[in-house]
């Protein structure tokens, strides 16, 4: 419903490299930001694993679990224990979209009302 992909990015570095671009650190979320001239604060990330999470906390953008994978369980669990924010649960990618795009709608709308 009118949301789209731009890109991929992904970490071709091995987990023991220490690079920054490896999550749970926000290297890839920065590269995202900078290729599309983004201002992160007004990004979400979709993701189904812990990782993903904390690497949208470590770039300070709101983190959306899809439960598609055997570590989404270990995530909610996660979440529950207060080991790892996330800010929207979604069952799936499409329900995720959905959800952004009424956080989208209704900041515009409080943005007109502040006018």
């Amino acid at each position: 419903s009118g949301a789209r992909i731009d890109g991929i990015f992904f970490c071709p570095h091995h987990p023991q490299d220490g690079c920054g671009c490896r999550k749970p650190k926000a290297g890839l979320i920065h590269q995202a930001a900078a290729r599309f001239a983004l201002d992160v604060s007004q990004c979400y990330l979709v993701g189904d694993k812990r990782s993903d999470l904390e690497a949208a906390r470590t770039a300070s953008v709101p983190g959306v679990l899809v439960m598609t994978s055997s570590y989404s369980a270990d995530v909610v669990s996660a979440r529950d224990a207060g080991q790892v924010p996330v800010d929207y649960v979604a069952d799936t990618f499409v329900h995720a979209v959905d959800w952004i795009e009424q956080q989208i709608m209704n900041r515009n709308n409080r943005i007109r009302q502040n006018r």
